[in-house]
């Protein structure tokens, strides 16, 4: 029998999936370029299911925008290591 997650391991598992999502994301972007890419080449590329990938991320604007803050935050925060 399986119990239920509790809402630490829930949150855990959220991060972990967008993690997987935006790894997948950025992947694509490269290959194929902002306007190349779509939600289906995404999900193929994290190995997960398309309504998956828009239970997180409603649109590919979003997705795009997640992405883009979380690369512009790693970056605030590399350069901060320099100073």
């Amino acid at each position: 029998m399986m119990l239920p997650r509790n809402p630490e391991k829930n949150a855990e598992v959220r991060e972990s999936r967008k993690k997987q999502i935006l790894s997948a994301t950025l992947s694509v972007y490269i290959r194929f370029g902002y306007h190349g890419a779509d939600m289906d080449i995404v999900a193929k590329e994290a190995g997960l299911a398309k309504g998956l990938v828009y239970y997180y991320y409603k649109t590919k604007q979003e997705l795009f925008a997640e992405l883009y803050t979380q690369m512009f935050n790693d970056g605030y925060s590399f350069a901060e290591t320099l100073l």
